[in-house]
């Protein structure tokens, strides 16, 4: 299946861009429906593999208006879900947690330029809509190994963004569309003629699988009513995050708040030594961090690093940070993830603890246990009993604003772990959301269990 490559022509269609079509509306309403999985690097159930599937679902409501409305749902490891609706138009988007444990109640704003290209971008999921949809469909140069079965086309998307397709001669269909960033293949076109669907697109990026469709289904609508298009009641506009910044948790343990990730990193300052609890800080606010870090224990050195686990973005700050002699503490086989995204320098201080080990700062010392959980065979908790608190990653996600969500397998798998570590904590500190507590833990579970009675 031939895919266009040229990257060159791309920019060169973005020079001769004349009319800008962010306002082509669809000409009826319509609905897809996709299921299939979705990869991921670095985010599997154990570190010796580097891609993980997800079960995916996205199903998108396009009005004739201009109006489109998103969901969407995958499953990660742990029975974790991610489900999200967007809704927007030409305006705007907004995109609000559907569960209500990542973001809760907050929504997060998309400007008028990344909401047309959130809409756009579901064309791409249905190609006889895109062909229909595209404007200033032009013949390109097609490669003369292709000539006899394929035609190579540029036109410009519905946010104006210069696109490419290539369309099989004998069908009339597209077998390969190129949007700004990505890639889409089609194959297995079903119905009549007239409305065909694709009921295989593998999307990539850089050279990559991103995703793959396999049931897909497309129904133009008579009518839409409007009330589809209207945010839900509840929530609030994301709060400004403001600088990045430490916050005192208890004596001698710290936060650091203001990441642009929303993500948090955690640290505890011994007599001797600091001890930072997961690193996923965005390269650009490394050297912050660091500062922060150095500014409230002043002349003591970073003697460990501990990875609850070693999916990516847990551990992406880890590299910048470490000090000459920092030791890296990671679950079993976690080298193997270390290795693989970080390289050999801080692999080659890495320590697997596959029994529980103690961890001395001088004057204060922290157990790590590990606990092998259904999102990460290497998971490692740490617990500091001078303050009764209790560090861990993707166990359990307490949002910034909003109330306890319905848990997952893994918050009942925590639970488990702290009955039979008989660790009773005052406070559970997560690298995801607020400072919560083992009676939210508690609370997440009952509301899992009721879900699953109801079921």
């Amino acid at each position: 299946m031939p895919a266009i490559k040229y990257a060159c022509s791309l920019s060169a269609l973005a020079s001769v861009l004349v009319v800008f079509t962010s306002q082509i509306a669809v000409a009826q309403n319509f609905q897809l429906s996709l299921q299939g999985q979705r990869f991921s690097t670095h985010q599997a159930a154990t570190p010796l593999e580097s891609i993980v599937t997800i079960p995916a679902k996205i199903h998108i409501t396009l009005s004739q208006s201009g109006a489109f409305k998103q969901t969407t749902s995958t499953f990660f490891p742990g029975d974790i879900e991610f489900r999200f609706l967007t809704v927007g138009d030409h305006n705007g988007a907004a995109s609000f947690d559907l569960l209500g444990w990542r973001t809760g109640v907050e929504y997060d704003v998309l400007d008028a330029k990344g909401a047309l290209e959130a809409r756009a971008e579901a064309f791409f999921l249905a190609p006889n809509l895109l062909l229909k949809t595209g404007t200033n469909r032009q013949a390109m140069a097609t490669p003369p190994e292709w000539q006899a079965d394929y035609q190579f086309e540029s036109f410009f998307d519905q946010a104006g963004r210069p696109a490419t397709v290539v369309i099989d001669q004998r069908t009339g269909e597209a077998v390969s569309a190129r949007s700004a960033n990505l890639l889409y293949e089609y194959q297995n076109y079903l119905g009549d003629k007239s409305a065909r669907t694709a009921q295989s697109i593998k999307v990539k990026a850089g050279g990559n699988l991103v995703a793959d469709w396999q049931a897909v289904q497309i129904t133009e609508l008579v009518e839409i009513n409007e009330q589809e298009f209207v945010h839900p009641k509840g929530y609030q506009k994301r709060q400004v995050l403001g600088a990045l910044r430490v916050e005192k948790i208890a004596e001698n343990t710290y936060r650091i708040n203001g990441s642009v990730s929303g993500y948090h990193t955690h640290f505890v300052v011994g007599e001797n030594s600091i001890a930072v609890f997961d690193t996923p800080i965005f390269t650009n606010e490394i050297t912050r961090v660091k500062s922060l870090i150095q500014d409230t224990a002043p002349g003591k050195p970073i003697s460990h690093i501990v990875f609850s686990h070693t999916h990516r973005d847990h551990i992406g700050g880890a590299a910048q940070l470490a000090q000459d002699g920092t030791q890296i503490i990671t679950g079993k086989e976690g080298k193997f993830a270390i290795l693989r995204q970080l390289g050999d320098k801080l692999n080659a201080n890495a320590v697997e603890v596959i029994s529980p080990t103690t961890i001395d700062l001088g004057g204060r010392q922290i157990q790590v246990i590990p606990v092998p959980s259904s999102h990460a065979s290497e998971m490692l908790i740490a617990y500091d009993r001078q303050s009764k608190t209790l560090f861990q990653g993707d166990f359990f996600m307490m949002p910034d604003l909003g109330p306890a969500p319905v848990g997952f397998t893994v918050n009942r798998e925590l639970m488990r772990h702290l009955t039979a570590w008989a660790l009773v904590p005052d406070r559970i500190l997560s690298v995801h959301g607020r400072v919560s507590t083992t009676q939210e833990l508690m609370q997440t579970v009952t509301l899992l269990d009721a879900e699953k009675m109801k079921k």
